[in-house]
């Protein structure tokens, strides 16, 4: 799998590669990153020219990218790239792309039985790779559980399960878990378990590679970890490592197979297998991981750690379709800090920044948890009461006015903000009523400043 970043004025840069693909590509990580159009000399002369074609007209007008064909490295094998776009905050493109070689899975149609199981296998990894890259992280935890049904019941497990390293490494928690028909399941006891416990996990987070324990292995087993896989009727498990990067120094979690039927030695095939699967997951942790700082640094304000403009837009008009669908009522208020500018040019522009943040803390701590509070831009805040009279929102700026005025701020002698105040009404666009909780507070502005206007 990789992940490829394309900014808007057209520069490329990967994000992330597994090992697994380098090793397919016999480049090394450094030859990869510097130039990832180096894939293109990997391809069989023949096949290169439509490949070249739909990678061109892929990145002209974004588009999911598929390709079947030769690639030579010594021998000529057959993949198939599939990529996914995803547009980014700032105009550009996420790629989203995974590489299988199908060399082995067709020359297993001819095969006997076991070969058809290994094909049936790989199938189920290339559903679960396509599942993950058309996931978003509002049902990553639902393709989790699918992928982890799917390669359960593929090795023919009777329980497949995910652990997530807690904050700090010294504590793990089963956060996913698939068991078969009649299987009891043991999640609720996989919460927060001392990794000090199990002497062989720091052995598989050295070496990276799985590790497999069964019935005649117990004894030299912990004495919490023989409970568990006394009480889960465990015959045999193998636990794959996780890591956030090929690079990672620490391993981020562990994705596991049980069944508890049979001693059975894990071939290095099923190995293998479970080591595509973590990568796949591993790689969707990661990609979550990076949409959500990319969501964070699209809708939240760096300095002050409020939601930005953009994010109290979208909460303005979903509360004013709220209003209308259920004749409600909701109030706005926008708030500026008088004399900014002379703090700025008096104290340096750190101080400024400072106040901006003790000024947020001041006015989240007298606010509802319903209430939204953003950094309208530069001195600005915007204040949207969910279910609030202008009123009832009057007082509260006063209150809010009050506390800036009496709290202390650095060496900042005196801090004062101005507030504007108004009400929705049914006639009401954004617009109006923005335009007139911005005359309120140039009125508050006008009377002196240090004041609460409400129209």
């Amino acid at each position: 799998m990789y992940l490829l970043r394309v900014d808007a004025t057209g520069n490329a840069s990967v994000c992330f590669v597994t090992e697994r693909l380098l090793e397919m590509l016999d480049l090394s990580r450094q030859q990869f990153l510097a130039d990832a159009r180096s894939i293109f000399q990997r391809v069989h002369p023949d096949d290169r020219l439509v490949f070249e074609d739909l990678h061109r007209e892929g990145c002209a007008a974004p588009q999911p990218f598929c390709w079947e064909g030769r690639v030579v490295r010594g021998v000529t094998r057959c993949w198939r790239v599939e990529s996914f776009p995803q547009p980014l905050p700032n105009g550009g493109t996420l790629w989203e792309g995974s590489v299988m070689d199908l060399t082995d899975a067709r020359d297993a149609q001819a095969a006997n039985v076991a070969l058809a199981q290994r094909t049936a296998c790989e199938e189920a990894v290339r559903d679960i790779s396509r599942l993950f890259l058309a996931t978003n992280a509002s049902i990553l935890d639902a393709a989790i559980n699918a992928a982890l049904q799917r390669i359960g019941t593929c090795l023919g497990a009777h329980r497949c399960y995910l652990f997530q390293m807690d904050a700090g490494g010294l504590t793990m928690t089963c956060t996913h878990e698939w068991c078969a028909s009649g299987i009891a399941p043991q999640i609720d006891d996989l919460q927060a378990l001392s990794v000090a416990r199990y002497p062989w996990l720091p052995e598989i987070a050295q070496t990276r590679q799985a590790a497999w324990i069964n019935q005649n292995d117990i004894a030299r087993l912990s004495s919490a970890e023989q409970r568990l896989i006394h009480e889960g009727g465990i015959q045999s498990m193998l636990a794959m490592p996780l890591f956030e990067t090929e690079q990672a120094e620490h391993m981020n979690g562990i994705l596991g197979l049980d069944d508890v039927q049979t001693r059975r030695r894990w071939s290095e095939f099923e190995q293998r297998l479970l080591r595509l699967v973590a990568d796949i997951i591993s790689a969707a942790l990661m990609r979550d991981q990076l949409q959500q700082a990319l969501h964070a640094q699209a809708y939240q304000d760096a300095l002050t750690g409020l939601p930005n403009r953009r994010a109290f837009d979208e909460r303005l008009r979903a509360e004013l379709q709220r209003a209308r669908r259920h004749g409600q009522v909701f109030a706005l208020l926008l708030l500026d800090i008088d004399n900014f500018k002379a703090i700025n040019d008096t104290h340096g522009h750190t101080m400024g920044d400072q106040v901006l943040q003790r000024l947020a803390q001041i006015l989240v701590r007298r606010l509802r948890l319903s209430d939204a509070l953003a950094r309208w831009g530069g001195e600005e805040f915007g204040l949207l009461l969910p279910e609030t009279t202008g009123l009832a929102a009057i007082r509260l700026a006063e209150t809010l006015r009050r506390a800036v005025e009496h709290a202390r701020f650095f060496n900042v002698e005196r801090l004062t903000v101005s507030i504007g105040v108004s009400q929705f009404a049914p006639d009401d666009s954004i617009d109006s009523l923005f335009r007139r909780v911005d005359q309120a507070l140039y009125s508050a502005k006008a009377q002196g400043r240090n004041r609460c206007s409400r129209l």
